[in-house]
């Protein structure tokens, strides 16, 4: 073989091994966003507002009184200035009317913070029940290991052990070539292959659906078929809903399916172009789950998971709380001060 066919070659081959190490990071990546998005943050704002919910709302009844009461002053302070005749009663009338919508978001938030403690109450019943029956059921182990390995996709034809003798052969070879230029990691291996047997419904749930995931997201199998696209839309709301047995029903469907893959593709500068845009796209999926790691509701892990910060947090609510009260009574004073000012005012001017 000529020199430049085997430069070539050898250029094809690196290509191609790129492309399957992106794709498995960018399945991983995408599991993990989807992960974030659907389940633990949801999950993490749940815990939060059942913890402190009762909190926030007296926090802000808190602050709603201070900031309504200054508005009373302000414009008791008008009505002594222009010698308006007001009293106090139609002044805290006409405050009242002003904050209406800020109570109303008060209103709104409590019977929320109220509904999300009910439901995170019985989410962790049912998160009980599930992993119950899941330890009764495997005994702490999955009954069928080879349960969720994917199959081969030769469609019944008899040339699948050739096509897997080639594949680990190259995957071998991959391996030496990568230790040879003293690149080692976690992407020498499909991640799914590394993880323990399931000991929870949970942990089968995340698992299922990143092997899920990695079979049917577009961003990671373009040449999707319409079936697979419509089950990747279940495998969304079933993993939304918690829902493991549809999860293992649609993958008992997809055994039947050949994974869309690149690796008789022998055009350099096609292989290139779908390495290129994994690469974007694995930076596009890390940068995000930095974002909504830096952001609320994901901020809260940090509290929640530690039991003396929780109480610190709540002491820090109670401590606002009693701020707000405590501004709320001088305020109070000030306005009897300043309603005995306006009536001594009016009575004057009912005089003169």
């Amino acid at each position: 073989m000529p020199k430049h066919e085997i430069i070539r070659s050898d250029a094809l081959q690196d290509l191609r091994e790129e492309i399957a190490r992106l794709r498995l990071q960018v399945a991983g990546l995408l599991s993990e966003r989807d992960d974030l998005i659907y389940r633990i943050c949801p999950d993490l704002e749940r815990r939060y507002h059942a913890i402190f919910g009762d909190l926030i709302v007296e926090t802000l009844r808190g602050k709603m009184m201070v900031l309504a009461y200054r508005r009373v002053i302000e414009r008791l302070q008008a009505a002594i200035y222009r010698e308006e005749n007001i009293t106090r009663l139609e002044i805290e009338q006409k405050v009242r009317e002003e904050q209406e919508e800020y109570e109303k978001t008060v209103h709104e938030k409590a019977e929320e913070y109220r509904k999300e403690q009910e439901q995170e109450k019985s989410r962790e019943e049912q998160r009980e029940r599930w992993n119950e029956e899941y330890r009764k059921k495997h005994d702490g182990k999955d009954p069928d290991p080879e349960k969720y390995k994917e199959k081969e996709p030769d469609g019944g034809t008899g040339d699948s052990d050739k096509k897997k003798e080639d594949r680990e052969k190259a995957f071998d070879q991959s391996k030496d070539r990568m230790n040879d230029r003293g690149r080692k990691g976690p992407d020498e291996e499909d991640p799914d292959d590394q993880e323990p047997e399931p000991q929870s419904f949970d942990q089968e749930l995340k698992q299922l659906y990143r092997k899920l995931v990695k079979r049917l997201h577009p961003d990671s199998n373009p040449n999707q078929t319409t079936r697979e696209k419509e089950l990747f839309i279940e495998v969304q709301k079933a993993f939304k809903q918690g829902d493991l047995e549809r999860l293992r029903q649609i993958w008992d469907e997809l055994q039947g399916f050949a994974e869309a893959v690149e690796e008789d593709e022998d055009d350099i500068e096609k292989l290139t172009k779908i390495r290129d845009e994994l690469l974007k796209k694995r930076e596009e999926l890390a940068a995000e789950i930095r974002e909504i790691k830096s952001r609320e509701p994901y901020t809260y892990k940090r509290i929640l998971d530690d039991p003396e910060v929780v109480e610190l947090s709540k002491e820090q609510f109670e401590k606002l709380i009693a701020e707000y009260q405590k501004q709320a009574d001088e305020l109070k004073v000030h306005i009897e001060q300043l309603t005995a000012e306006l009536e001594a005012l009016q009575k004057r001017k009912r005089r003169e």
